[in-house]
């Protein structure tokens, strides 16, 4: 058996802002399966790195794509794509000058915009090999709020900020899952020639940013929010929604 040699990469948010990186438009589409049995919801978002900042941004999907609703060998695609409004679309903004991150998203109907914490990741890297296209990429674990993520990067392309949230993997991640598949975000396409001097998140009017204490506050009694306006909604005599208590949430451990 090949011994594979595996080493530890320990670096904090942010630590990559004066390193050189590759610029450019990089398509992703980002797959959530928060609870067990139930349809997966696909988002498809572009990231975009210039040499001050980058966004992570959703993009408005008004019909579901062939792609999507072909037979996948065990009957018709058991996925959703997410068509969310044109003002309700999520962005993860890294700003490389001051060394922040904040992000958009959409909490019980309502918009919030939050400050992130400093996150701390560590790599655990790997001589395993797998090919995507005509890239070669290779394997690197990390544990993230509760769960533990598989990246497959390509040291060709030097940038070390990912799709998501994800940061620090030495070259730019083609697809990245943790061990249940909650996440799973792939890459569509690249285009390192071309980038968008466009900010997303300045774009933004009016923001009022909260901390990660209030979102994850926010977060977890938002279901109640939602079945709380949807039961309102039943007709007289209705077997009311209930709590799903295997409900998986990727922000909170």
């Amino acid at each position: 058996m090949q011994k594979i040699t595996l080493t530890i990469l320990s670096v904090f948010l942010f630590s990559f802002q004066y390193e050189k990186s590759n610029r450019g438009v990089f398509e992703y589409e980002q797959i959530e399966t928060r609870n067990k049995g139930e349809k997966s919801h696909i988002m498809l978002f572009n990231l975009n790195i210039n040499d001050q900042y980058s966004t992570y941004t959703q993009v408005y999907k008004n019909e579901m794509d062939e792609k999507y609703a072909q037979d996948n060998g065990e009957g018709v695609s058991n996925m959703i794509v997410v068509k969310p409004k044109k003002n309700e679309m999520k962005i993860i903004y890294n700003d490389f000058v001051n060394s922040e991150m904040y992000f958009k998203d959409i909490v019980a109907y309502d918009k919030v915009y939050v400050k992130e914490i400093k996150i701390k990741m560590d790599w655990k890297l790997s001589e395993e090999k797998r090919a995507y296209g005509s890239k070669i990429c290779k394997k690197a674990t990390t544990f993230f709020r509760g769960r533990k993520y598989t990246a497959w990067y390509s040291p060709e392309i030097k940038t070390k900020v990912g799709p998501w949230k994800f940061i620090n993997t030495p070259g730019l991640i083609f697809e990245i899952y943790d061990t249940d598949y909650v996440l799973n975000i792939r890459l569509n396409k690249l285009n390192t020639k071309k980038y968008s001097n466009i900010n997303s998140w300045e774009n933004e009017k009016n923001k009022k940013v909260i901390g990660m204490t209030k979102y994850i506050s926010l977060r977890k009694k938002s279901e109640d929010i939602i079945l709380e306006r949807l039961n309102s909604k039943l007709p007289k005599g209705s077997k009311p929604f209930i709590k799903n208590k295997e409900q998986q949430d990727i922000e909170i451990l």
